[in-house]
């Protein structure tokens, strides 16, 4: 956001932080490092695989030194 630092401080402090909510429900908290944990093995597993296939293509690639 961009302007005076005045109107944008009182307006975050008045607004924005209660819209956005600065903190999870506790149950909400829950559920998403639960479905995180959960799935964390998985998706490490897809980073190294998309990892390998990328770094595959940019090492035959003649634009890459």
């Amino acid at each position: 956001m961009l302007g005076d630092a005045e109107p944008l401080h009182t307006l975050y402090e008045t607004a924005l932080r209660y819209i956005t909510g600065a903190a999870l429900p506790t149950m909400s908290a829950f559920l998403v490092l639960r479905g995180l944990k959960r799935t964390l093995t998985l998706r490490m597993e897809w980073h190294s695989i998309t990892a390998l296939a990328i770094a595959q293509v940019r090492d035959g690639h003649s634009a890459v030194g």
